[in-house]
């Protein structure tokens, strides 16, 4: 067991590691500080953003929506990489909502950009956003 800012680290029987936060267990969200250390970009990109972004919204669930309006800033950028970078992290962050949560979304903004990255020139940018929008089940 290791106590972080964001929670407690435990295994499960099956040696899985998961993150407690008030007495919750979420699996697949243990992000170890030593791939923040010393400012070195983490091996694999996109599980450090599947990561931080499920563990984001729900160790500062009073700002889900600035991260959120945020993300759908960067849905402008003449970077095709921030682009296809925001539409990740927003479905991630949006996978890891609890429906308490879901509800204070404010949804029509975020989809309308993800709705919009569809039509981006970029290939690479619609297919991740066709990722992102895949994680959103819970919505439907």
């Amino acid at each position: 067991m290791i106590d972080t800012a964001y929670g407690t680290i435990n295994n499960d029987s099956d040696g899985n590691e998961y993150v407690e936060i008030d007495g919750k267990k979420y699996f697949g969200i243990v992000l170890h500080e030593q791939q923040l250390m010393g400012g070195r970009v983490p091996l694999n990109y996109a599980d450090f953003l599947r990561q931080f972004g499920m563990i984001l919204p729900l160790s500062f669930p009073d700002r889900l929506n600035t991260y959120a309006l945020d993300c759908n800033n960067y849905f402008r950028s003449q970077s095709a990489r921030i682009r296809q970078n925001a539409a990740m992290l927003i479905g991630f962050m949006l996978t890891a909502l609890t429906p308490e949560l879901r509800g204070t979304l404010s949804k029509d903004l975020i989809f309308s950009g993800l709705e919009q990255l569809l039509r981006d020139p970029d290939e690479d940018v619609r297919v991740q956003t066709v990722s992102a929008i895949a994680l959103l089940y819970a919505f439907a």
